[in-house]
């Protein structure tokens, strides 16, 4: 029996847009190219990877320079901007042995970017394409009271020369703009915001140790 004209064409059509979103792995990067949109490369190791929430290192362009980026992707966007209200991430980066270099946290329309800022930039995305090992330290500061412990990890590179070539060539995704947007949130909300958070961040007790931690700066 021969196969109608239009059902070759749908067959045709779904092959297409299931070859359309692909994914290459490159020494320890992993290429996602989504269809119709720039690709993403990240490190095949996350630091986050809960309830849907991801924290990767991914690589992302400014402008023609590729450069390293932190990455938290998952949650809603009015979260995000209320997190943002109530304190300031303080994160950097650095490669093998190097010099610590800051990164600028803001959220954006695709999740919470830790970027490299104006100075940084250009070494960042010098010491990359031969970096060996990256450590990324963050940290979260609220108004009133001292930081909260700094957060460090450790990450092995391996193959980032072949997979920039590779990103390059297909399409790198660009930094997103910072949003402006502000959100509502009710103390509730909040709580349960900054719960979610911290516990995501390496902190087992989450808004229960910031309570604890709020109230013994009080004291002091």
């Amino acid at each position: 029996m021969k196969t109608p004209c239009y059902l070759l064409l749908g067959l045709i059509a779904l092959n297409g847009s299931a070859q359309a979103a692909t994914q290459e792995a490159v020494g320890s990067w992993v290429l996602t190219c989504p269809a119709d949109a720039p690709c993403i490369m990240r490190l095949n190791q996350r630091f986050i990877d809960k309830a849907g929430v991801t924290g990767d290192l991914e690589v992302q362009a400014r402008g023609k320079v590729l450069v390293p980026v932190i990455a938290l992707r998952g949650l809603q966007a009015d979260l995000l901007i209320a997190a943002a209200m109530t304190g300031k991430t303080h994160a950097s980066m650095r490669f093998n042995n190097g010099h610590r270099e800051p990164l600028d946290c803001s959220v954006t329309k695709i999740g919470y970017i830790c970027a490299p800022n104006e100075d940084s930039t250009p070494k960042l995305a010098a010491a990359l394409p031969t970096a060996r090992s990256a450590r990324v330290r963050v940290s979260v500061a609220i108004e009133g009271m001292k930081p909260l412990p700094e957060q460090e990890k450790a990450v092995t590179l391996s193959g980032t020369t072949e997979a920039l070539a590779r990103l390059r060539s297909l399409g790198p995704s660009q930094i997103p703009a910072p949003m402006t947007a502000e959100a509502a949130q009710s103390p509730a909300g909040m709580m349960a915001m900054a719960d979610k958070i911290l516990k995501l961040s390496g902190y087992p007790n989450g808004a229960a140790q910031l309570q604890s931690l709020i109230a013994k700066y009080r004291r002091q």
